[in-house]
């Protein structure tokens, strides 16, 4: 149960009695609920807590944000270092908050408890649950931030949701003796609808050349390696104009798997849910799983996918091919970074989309004990099966 700890005051009563903003205290920045009906968690930025400036409040005590709240009022008026309140919370100075959002004030020794002690050789894991936030994770099991971020291929911007299984040690996890994972429960936003060890390979946006698509796709499905294409309404209408080529029909008839990343790229976030469900329409693909533009995603945008009947598919690796990297820089960021059952995100216009890259890749998992997810056998379906045949 959470306590409103206002003590019967506004938040503009209390304000009142208080010092001054202290100037960046919420600013710019991804939102965190706390709130479990949410369902969404923020990557976190964990700070150096420090002691209490006065006696600590109750334990489990919180404060639910209200109309002007910033954070270093909020640690002010509770008598909390404002450290503390971003190390509990997963926040950071550019963290914005909002009305009804929960800020814990103490920690809750109940929930973070020490965990069984593993093999050397086997991988702890996390799976994350409402609430959650990288740094808490990190914090509970006793690892540092930036491990989880390389483990899982995750940055500051990431955002973790409820299913998502978050790795915490380098090595295979206990009992998999190398071989595929059995199917987690409940969806992960993350890994998509991929429940194997196998990695899975995406690509989103726009090819440059008829010649190159073709070339990738049926490579890949005569390989035996099926590829998650993610191309704009933009461009598939681009293609069916100037070569009377449908792209997703292409890819499917290869045994490659086809998901939809908006009509025109445009930010979901920006958007209305009724804009946001029409950005996920015809003419782009129309399926059920999705990649956001940027990867952003609020309400509005959950609230869109939720109208179209699809699930969003974001990803665990980020090879940041678009800034221009060679094809051996793109291969070294995926054979680096991908862990069993990752999302690797690429896009088709760059050095990743290609026969010879993606070999590459194959052969440098292959050495890693990794495989890459299979083609669908035959042509694949316009709606994804909610386990792929990886």
């Amino acid at each position: 149960m959470f306590t409103n700890l206002s003590f019967g005051r506004s938040a503009v009563a209390v304000r009142r009695l208080s010092p001054p903003r202290v100037p960046g205290g919420a600013t710019v920045g991804r939102r965190l609920s706390l709130i479990a009906a949410t369902a969404v968690s923020a990557a976190a930025l964990v700070l150096g807590a420090s002691a209490p400036a006065t006696a600590a409040p109750d334990p489990g005590a919180t404060h639910i944000v209200e109309s002007g709240d910033t954070l270093s009022e909020i640690a002010q008026w509770h008598g909390v270092a404002l450290g503390t309140v971003f190390a509990l919370n997963g926040l950071g100075p550019s963290s914005v908050i909002h009305p009804g959002d929960v800020i814990r004030l103490t920690s809750d020794t109940a929930e973070v408890s020490a965990p069984p002690a593993d093999a050397p050789s086997a991988a702890r894991t996390h799976t994350v649950r409402s609430g959650d936030t990288l740094g808490r994770i990190a914090a509970q099991y006793g690892v540092s931030l930036d491990s989880v971020f390389e483990l899982n291929g995750l940055s500051r911007s990431s955002i973790i949701y409820p299913g998502d299984i978050i790795r915490l040690t380098p090595g295979e996890p206990a009992g998999s003796g190398g071989q595929e994972e059995p199917a987690r429960t409940g969806y992960s936003i993350t890994l998509g609808p991929n429940a194997t060890s196998r990695v899975v390979l995406t690509y989103d946006d726009c090819p440059r050349s008829l010649e190159a698509f073709s070339d990738v796709v049926s490579w890949a499905g005569s390989n035996d390696i099926g590829l998650v294409i993610a191309p704009t309404g933009d461009c598939i209408g681009g293609f069916q104009a100037r070569h009377g080529v449908d792209l997703p029909a292409l890819a499917r008839a290869n045994g490659q798997y086809v998901i939809n990343h908006s009509v025109s790229h445009r930010d979901l976030t920006t958007l209305s849910c009724a804009d946001a469900a029409a950005e996920l329409g015809a003419p782009g693909v129309v399926t059920n799983f999705g990649r956001p533009p940027y990867g952003a995603l609020n309400s509005a945008a959950h609230c869109g996918y939720a109208q179209v009947g699809m699930s969003p598919w974001l990803w665990s690796v980020d090879t940041k091919d678009w800034t221009g990297k060679t094809q051996a820089d793109v291969v070294a960021s995926v054979v680096g970074q991908a862990q069993p059952g990752g999302t690797v995100l690429m896009h088709l216009q760059w050095n990743g989309f290609s026969p010879s890259a993606i070999g590459q890749m194959r052969e440098g998992l292959a050495a890693r004990g990794l495989e890459l997810c299979r083609a669908y056998p035959g042509t694949s379906p316009v709606h994804l099966p909610s386990s792929l045949p990886c």
